[in-house]
C-alpha cells in the first residue's frame, strides 16, 4: 500500500487528524501568549505585532502553512464523519452513544462554530473589513519619535472588544474551542498511539485542564475591556473617546494613515 493510499484509510485519516490537531493546538497556545501581552500595555503588544510584520514574506509562509493545516484537518474530520455515519447502524448508535461525552458528540458542531469564528477573526483583525468596524483598518497608526510608523494593535483591540457583540462572539468562539479541545487533544493522543491505559486519565485531565485554561486566557481579554480594566492609552485617530483620561506621550502621536 502506498503512503498516499494509507492516509486515505480510516487509520491514516485519524493520524492526519492527530498531527494537524497538535499543530493547530500549538498555534493556539502561542497565539494566546502573544495576545496576553495586551496586559503589559500598548508599547509591548505593538512591538510584538511589529516584530511579526517585520517577518515579511516569512509571515505569509506561516499564514499559508496554517491555512493548509486547517484545511487538511477539516477535510480529514469531514471524511471521517461521513464514513462513521455510513458505517453506524441504529442498534450500534443506541448501544454506544450514551458512553460518549458531550464534547465528543458535538465535535462537528463545535468545529463548525470554530471555523466560522476563525473566518470572522481574520476579517476582524487581519483583513480589518467587518461592516461597522471598518475603522480598525485606518486611524490606528503610531508615529514614533524617529518618524517610523507601526500599527496600533493595542487600541485596535480595545476598540473592537468595546462592542459587546464582538466580545460575545469571541467568548462564544472560545467556549466552542474549549469543548473541541477537551476531546480533541485526548483523541489525538490515542490516534498517535501516545495514550496508554496507565496514563489515560492523566492525559484526559491534561486535555480538560489545558482547554479550560485557553478558554479563560482568551476570554479574559474582551471581558477586561468590557469592564474597563483595559482601556485606551491615547487618542485614536483623532477621535474622542470617553475612556481616554490621559494625553498621548510626547514621543508618540497618532496618524490617520493606514499602517499596512
Amino acid at each position: 500500500m502506498s503512503l498516499l493510499n494509507f492516509f486515505r484509510t480510516t487509520l491514516g485519516l485519524k493520524i492526519i487528524m492527530g498531527v494537524t490537531g497538535f499543530m493547530l493546538f500549538g498555534f493556539v497556545v502561542g497565539h494566546l501568549i502573544g495576545n496576553l501581552q495586551v496586559f503589559l500595555g500598548a508599547a509591548t503588544i505593538n512591538a510584538y505585532a511589529e516584530f511579526l510584520h517585520s517577518l515579511g514574506k516569512g509571515l505569509w509562509v506561516i499564514r499559508i502553512g496554517l491555512i493548509a493545516v486547517l484545511v487538511t484537518h477539516v477535510w480529514a474530520a469531514v471524511t471521517l464523519a461521513h464514513r462513521n455515519r455510513a458505517a453506524r447502524n441504529e442498534q450500534y448508535a443506541e448501544n454506544t452513544s450514551y458512553k460518549a461525552s458531550v464534547a465528543s458528540r458535538t465535535m462537528m458542531i463545535t468545529g463548525s462554530i470554530l471555523l466560522g469564528f476563525i473566518i470572522f477573526h481574520i476579517f476582524h483583525f487581519t483583513v480589518r473589513n467587518i461592516p461597522g468596524l471598518e475603522y480598525t483598518a485606518a486611524n490606528y497608526t503610531e508615529v514614533m519619535s524617529d518618524g517610523e510608523t507601526r500599527f496600533d494593535v493595542y487600541n485596535m483591540m480595545i476598540s473592537g472588544f468595546s462592542h459587546w457583540w464582538v466580545s460575545a462572539l469571541y467568548i462564544l468562539g472560545m467556549a466552542a474551542l474549549g469543548f473541541h479541545l477537551s476531546h480533541g487533544v485526548a483523541s489525538a493522543f490515542r490516534s498517535l498511539g501516545l495514550m496508554t491505559a496507565a496514563y489515560r486519565k492523566i492525559e484526559e485531565y491534561f486535555a480538560a485542564g489545558i482547554s479550560s485554561s485557553l478558554v479563560v486566557g482568551y476570554s479574559i481579554i474582551p471581558i477586561m475591556v468590557l469592564v474597563g480594566v483595559l482601556h485606551y492609552e491615547r487618542p485614536v485617530g483623532g477621535v474622542e473617546h470617553a475612556s481616554e483620561a490621559a494625553s498621548p506621550p510626547s514621543s508618540i502621536t497618532l496618524n490617520t494613515k493606514e499602517a499596512y
